[in-house]
């Protein structure tokens, strides 16, 4: 048999505690109060692309993005569902990205004691959640022709070259 003291929360409430946490239930909800919210990436409304009052440069951000999404992949009528599906879950991802680099805008990326914020995990998962769903719809991203710093130099000095032929046409 084990010593360790046992848990007064293993036990299951009695009929005062359960009043009690119903009356604090009521009276936060008869407050009005926001309650302990942070950067509110994880509410269920931002989840599902619709941003909190006073973010309408956001909201509409979103929404652009999310409709110019459903044109890429060919028009809402030509999606499958499970495309459409991914398209819902991607807007509610860039919504709670989108707030959550709001609120680092807003607060900076390192809290008072010097650690990086909380939200800053959030933004990684959701980012990399945003680009598997977009990836499986068929909205890969176009890679950047990148060419080296030689050939840069050489289309440089080509073309700078025949601009210069062309301002000093030989004379015969």
């Amino acid at each position: 048999m084990s010593r360790r003291k046992k848990d007064k929360r293993s036990e299951p409430p009695n009929a005062a505690q359960i009043a009690a946490r119903r009356g604090n239930i009521i009276a936060f909800n008869q407050s009005a109060e926001p309650g302990a919210l942070k950067h509110g990436c994880g509410s269920a409304a931002v989840r599902n692309g619709k941003l909190p009052a006073g973010n309408e440069d956001l909201q509409a951000l979103v929404d652009s993005f999310y409709q110019g999404w459903l044109e890429d992949a060919g028009g809402e009528a030509n999606l499958t569902a499970a495309k459409r599906a991914l398209l819902w879950v991607s807007r509610g991802n860039l919504a709670v990205f989108a707030l959550g680099l709001r609120y680092i805008e807003q607060n900076g990326l390192v809290d008072a004691e010097g650690d990086v914020q909380s939200v800053a995990k959030v933004l990684a998962t959701y980012g990399n959640s945003l680009r598997l769903n977009l990836t499986a719809v068929g909205l890969d991203r176009t890679p950047r022709d990148a060419k080296t710093l030689e050939v840069k130099l050489r289309e440089i000095a080509e073309r700078e070259q025949a601009e210069n032929t062309d301002e000093n046409p030989k004379e015969d």
